[in-house]
């Protein structure tokens, strides 16, 4: 799905459709597409967009090295959050030994 549009101030052609994360009630879809804008290679674009696409808000755009390491960063937090899930504390400590850290940070706090 490649469309060009062109506004006063900017051109901009969504080459690659990526997929709908929402849809609020007046039809906006906040969109992940691939976008050229002004005729510069594509990045990756997260933002809301009208039905027609002739409107859109502010959004972010990201290159594909960013991507990459937000979809790194997305997936460490997934992981440490299922062990949080497992039954361990922050940093995958379990509870005992968090438990342990924080008797030694108060012990130095009021010596």
């Amino acid at each position: 799905m490649s469309e060009e549009k062109e506004r006063s101030d900017f051109k901009f052609e969504i080459k690659t459709h990526i997929g709908v994360l929402s849809e609020n009630t007046t039809g906006w879809t906040k969109e992940l597409n691939l976008v050229s804008w002004n005729g510069r290679k594509e990045k990756y674009d997260i933002r809301d967009w009208s039905p027609r696409h002739r409107k859109m808000s502010r959004g972010i755009t990201m290159t594909d090295e960013e991507f990459d390491q937000l979809s790194k960063l997305i997936s460490s937090g997934l992981k440490e959050e299922a062990g949080m899930d497992a039954g361990l504390g922050e940093n995958n400590i379990n509870p005992e030994e968090n438990r342990r850290e924080e008797e030694d940070e108060q012990t130095e706090l009021s010596a």
